[in-house]
């Protein structure tokens, strides 16, 4: 695929702005990042953390973290495989963990039955909420609901992730991808809607009013097109990076 000078230099800008944000947050986590400046975009990064006894090792001996979200004072982490753990402020419930007491290290998170979650895809972190999209498309949340941000038909806060429903018993399904605000949240499926709820109060959510749901609400004006070109573009930028 042969793309546009002008596009080229619009995503060498982009890319070299996301490593520098990426390499400042890994500093500052003590990971050291080195570049390859092949035709100025990423080709190679290389990573490696001190451990506690002062030795160097390879991020990938480690555990790795496919992915870490950050709310109020707390983070949620998803591994590479499936397992979710979280830690930090817990005075919702946000942590997921059964209780509301915070914690100083990473912990598995449970669902409501209490079984620990291990087939994680994706999470996202609210102010003081939390949401898990498991491999079976159905999205969970945990902690702060007042606005009904974890979509249980509730304004009641968890301790441990529930369904998201999109009405009295029907859990939303279908699921790829998923985001959070402040006390919203929000779903990407797989035929290419869009579903939120929670705070509406300045029409966050989409759906033509300013009416907090506490059910997943499809927005009526986004449908697979929407899904269609985020796929597309993203297509695009992984082939000129490769």
């Amino acid at each position: 695929m042969k793309l546009s000078k002008c596009f080229k230099e619009k995503l060498e800008k982009k890319v070299q702005i996301i490593f520098i944000v990426i390499t400042f947050l890994l500093v500052l986590g003590g990971i050291k990042v080195s570049r390859n400046n092949d035709d100025n975009l990423i080709s190679n990064i290389r990573a490696t953390t001190t451990k506690l006894d002062g030795s160097i090792s390879s991020i990938s001996e480690l555990e790795a973290h496919a992915k870490v979200e950050g709310g109020y004072n707390y983070f949620i982490a998803l591994k590479n495989n499936g397992k979710v753990s979280a830690w930090g402020y817990n005075g919702y419930g946000n942590l997921s963990i059964g209780s509301k007491n915070s914690v100083l290290e990473p912990t598995d998170v449970i669902d409501e039955n209490g079984n620990k979650i291990t087939n994680a895809i994706d999470v996202a972190a609210g102010y003081n909420h939390s949401l898990v999209l498991r491999n079976d498309g159905t999205v969970w949340a945990s902690g702060y609901n007042r606005e009904g941000q974890l979509g249980n038909g509730t304004t009641t806060d968890v301790e441990s992730f529930s369904p998201v429903l999109i009405g009295e018993g029907k859990i939303l399904s279908g699921v790829i991808a998923i985001t959070a605000n402040y006390a919203s949240s929000y779903a990407l499926t797989e035929d290419g809607y869009v579903y939120s709820w929670g705070d509406n109060l300045y029409g966050q959510l989409g759906i033509g009013n300013t009416i907090d749901t506490y059910y997943a609400t499809k927005i009526q004006n986004i449908n697979d097109t929407f899904s269609q070109s985020f796929h597309i573009q993203a297509l695009c930028i992984l082939i000129y990076i490769r």
